[in-house]
């Protein structure tokens, strides 16, 4: 490591004041080196971004990349500031750490310029993302058509689709989470803005519809989910979340995230799940309509701010139609500048390898998992798949269940 490239932070000249992370672990001299050894041939291809870029390692330990010049430079204001342990830059150079999920877990934190940041990352992996779809497509439109909203999805990451629930179905389906919501509120149990205890905000989720009423597990039977979720995941696909989210008026906006973070990159691969989103109201982009990525399901379409809606779009409909999107699709909840909530449901569905955001056999009430059928039995992970979910042996097809009476524990021989 060249010593006069290691700065003193007191010195720094940075756009942007970030602290440095607490949480990121001491950096050693070795693994500075090394990042830098793998950094260096890779900076001729920055040479079409502007600025300075100030990657600070922790401890004291930073560096400098003129982008322009393709070249390591002396400590100096940067356009944009890169706080990360050296072993996650090297992650994301060997396309091992998408940067855009490394931002939203704080992996790496960014300041300045992050578009010019963003691109940075993605220039050092070889990626040369862009922040549009070639062509500039027509994005989908609320369709009865299924099959065309398949192609949808397969092109863009999302779809919609019209008259999901029947009239009928709506009206049982909003009245129970509308009561279950304020039953919550009244209990002190309800979810404000992140987790329980939280004072009153604009945003209500109610978790684990599964053990919220019948309504809500036979939306899970409904045709289209099946139609959807098989070519996409596979046999015997999976719930991975079931939760509710009740936008109301003024609420922040939701920060953009993509729900495939378990596998990285998450991108250029195949999806590990889907995502319906079932319209309980009206959705539009004025109530907060979820804000969509077009495309960024694909390698090379990505937003170059994760913190900002920049390019994306507002998914709307009208109360009992559906968003199915794709888990690798940039998106997050839109701000309601209405004065009325905004009620929708969200059904997580996984392949039947990936194990669930919401563990099932801690969180489902027994008297709800001892209704199921078969159907929902597989659904909630009860089936043995491919050596996945058996109990002391893999039969493959075993619908499993917790019975501790017939687990084998420890034991001794007789006489023992």
């Amino acid at each position: 490591m060249d010593s006069e490239l290691i700065a003193d932070q007191a010195n720094d000249l940075r756009a942007v004041d970030l602290p440095t992370v607490s949480e990121i672990r001491e950096a050693s001299s070795e693994d500075v080196a090394r990042a830098v050894a793998i950094l260096r041939p890779r900076l001729d291809r920055l040479k079409e971004l502007d600025g300075v870029i100030h990657l600070d390692f922790g401890s004291d330990k930073s560096i400098y990349v003129d982008c322009r010049s393709g070249s390591l430079v002396e400590a100096r204001p940067s356009a944009g500031r890169l706080v990360a342990h050296p072993d996650d830059l090297v992650r994301v150079m060997e396309s091992q750490l998408d940067p855009r999920s490394a931002m939203l877990f704080s992996i790496l934190k960014v300041g300045g310029d992050v578009p010019t940041v963003t691109q940075f990352c993605d220039r050092l992996a070889g990626v040369r993302s862009q922040t549009y779809m070639d062509g500039s497509p027509e994005f989908p439109k609320l369709t009865g058509d299924w099959a065309k909203g398949r192609e949808d999805l397969k092109k863009f990451g999302y779809c919609l689709i019209k008259d999901v629930l029947s009239p009928d179905q709506l009206a049982t389906v909003r009245q129970r989470l509308v009561d279950q919501a304020a039953a919550e509120e009244e209990a002190g149990v309800a979810w404000w803005e992140g987790k329980a205890g939280h004072a009153r905000g604009p945003t209500q989720r109610v978790w684990n519809l599964a053990n919220k009423g019948q309504p809500f597990l036979d939306m899970l039977k409904l045709p289209i989910v099946d139609y959807f979720m098989r070519p996409a995941l596979g046999d015997y696909y999976t719930v991975s979340n079931y939760l509710s989210v009740i936008a109301g008026p003024g609420n922040e906006p939701q920060q953009l995230h993509y729900d495939q973070t378990g596998v990285q990159p998450a991108v250029g691969q195949f999806p590990v799940g889907m995502n319906i989103l079932w319209f309980l109201d009206d959705v539009t982009e004025a109530n907060g309509g979820t804000r969509v990525f077009p495309g960024s399901h694909e390698v090379h379409v990505g937003p170059d701010n994760i913190f900002v809606s920049d390019g994306t779009v507002a998914a709307e409909g009208p109360a009992g139609s559906a968003m199915i999107f794709d888990t690798r699709l940039w998106h997050g909840t839109g701000a309601n500048r209405t004065d009325k909530l905004r009620h929708v449901a969200i059904t997580l569905f996984y392949r039947a390898w990936m194990r669930p955001q919401v563990n099932p056999w801690t969180s489902i009430h027994p008297d709800v998992a001892a209704s199921f059928d078969d159907q929902l039995k597989v659904m909630f992970g009860y089936r043995c798949t491919s050596t996945h979910g058996g109990r002391e042996d893999q039969i493959e097809g075993e619908l499993n269940g917790y019975d501790p009476s017939t687990l084998v524990t420890e034991m001794k021989p007789r006489g023992g």
